[in-house]
């Protein structure tokens, strides 16, 4: 049995949002997958010794505006990238504490009072 042709329409229409839905998730998972690659090669420069001022800090994230749940088709995806981003974060916060370590030792020597050379004593 077919639909009536005013039917028509509204199932193509429905199926059109929901292509363009799932098109947003795929396009929004490829960005985060974009900034974690970029995260990921930040950290390894920093880790190879590249200066901070040389390293490539990708942009400001903002939040895709998506509505409803990921799509079965995406979610393996999602779930391994979410997996992805967790890693970086805690090499992140790993490597911060590291840093933060190191200022607070080197702070410690620049402090520290000068010691004499020799001693200067008549005899």
């Amino acid at each position: 049995m077919t639909a009536a042709p005013e039917q028509r329409p509204a199932a193509s229409a429905a199926r059109a949002g929901d292509t363009a839905w799932r098109r947003s998730w795929a396009a929004a998972l490829d960005r985060v997958e974009l900034d974690v690659d970029a995260a990921e090669r930040l950290l390894g420069a920093l880790h190879a010794g590249a200066a901070a001022a040389e390293a490539v800090v990708p942009p400001v994230w903002a939040p895709p505006a998506l509505t409803g749940p990921v799509p079965d088709e995406h979610a393996e995806r999602a779930r391994l990238l979410l997996q992805r981003q967790l890693d970086v974060s805690e090499q992140l916060a790993r490597a911060l504490v590291h840093t933060r370590t190191q200022v607070a030792a080197l702070r410690k020597l620049e402090r520290a009072e000068p010691q004499p050379v020799f001693v200067d004593r008549a005899l």
